[in-house]
């Protein structure tokens, strides 16, 4: 869902913003929707699918300036360590395979936005540092 509104389309291999262009809208722009932008955001998806690329350029930047990416990522981050938790009944590779794999998710937003820092690893929930 972020993916497409903080990478390029060399790094998405399609057009940046594609999702709200052809009128999926995801869970950062459905935050937006309801936040302070809402009603200009509303007004640029009025006429519906397919968008113009100033329209989908605009519903962007006002998702990316009212922080609804960092949101969405926050609620991801929160998912991850539920899922944590149930992953750490299993053993040997399959837990370990499972929490990179979220954690790659996090941080491939992170570097197509610009972002430095990779996610921390997720506490382990029977004692382990980081699984």
């Amino acid at each position: 869902d972020a993916l497409d509104l903080v990478a390029t389309e060399e790094q998405l291999g399609k057009p940046a913003g594609s999702d709200i262009h052809q009128g999926v809208y995801t869970l950062p722009v459905l935050h937006a929707l309801a936040g302070p932008s809402g009603s200009r955001i509303a007004a640029l998806l009025e006429g519906g699918a397919p968008l113009g690329s100033r329209a989908v350029a605009e519903v962007i930047r006002l998702v990316l300036e009212g922080g609804h990416v960092e949101r969405t990522l926050e609620e991801c981050r929160s998912r991850l360590r539920t899922a944590a938790q149930a992953v750490d009944s299993l053993s040997g590779a399959a837990c370990a395979v499972l929490h990179e794999m979220g954690r790659f998710l996090i941080d491939r937003v992170h570097l197509a936005g610009g972002g430095q820092q990779p996610s921390p690893k997720p506490p382990s929930t029977d004692g382990r540092a980081g699984s």
